[in-house]
């Protein structure tokens, strides 16, 4: 009786422990992004500003970089879930001539997306 006791609980604490890490919302604040703050960002701030006003990080969903004569490019989209619904999709980009190069250059939003965002 007892090992169908202890079975029974650790499956149960095993189940808390994998819903629990899956219900995390991809680093994003606690509650996810919400409209307002999806309203906040705009083309041209900066990662750290968007993640200021959000609360967390995002999941990358993406990444590629462009190489050419005159300057390297990285374009990064990550993904924002929604606090009630949907999710929000910004792209940063960072743009550096290859013959200047930038000390400390940061990631700029270039494009942002929102779906169902309430």
């Amino acid at each position: 009786m007892k090992k169908a006791v202890l079975a029974v609980l650790a499956a149960t604490m095993m189940f808390g422990a994998v819903m629990c890490g899956c219900s995390g919302n991809g680093g994003a604040g606690a509650a996810g992004i919400s409209f307002e703050e999806f309203k906040k960002i705009s083309t041209g701030m900066t990662q750290k500003k968007v993640e200021d006003i959000i609360g967390g990080k995002g999941t990358k969903i993406s990444e590629t970089k462009n190489d050419t004569d005159k300057y390297i490019e990285y374009i990064t989209v990550y993904k924002y879930p929604g606090e009630t619904t949907g999710y929000a999709e910004i792209e940063y980009s960072l743009k550096s001539p290859k013959d200047i190069m930038t000390k400390f250059p940061e990631n700029e939003v270039s494009s942002i997306t929102q779906y169902d965002l309430s």
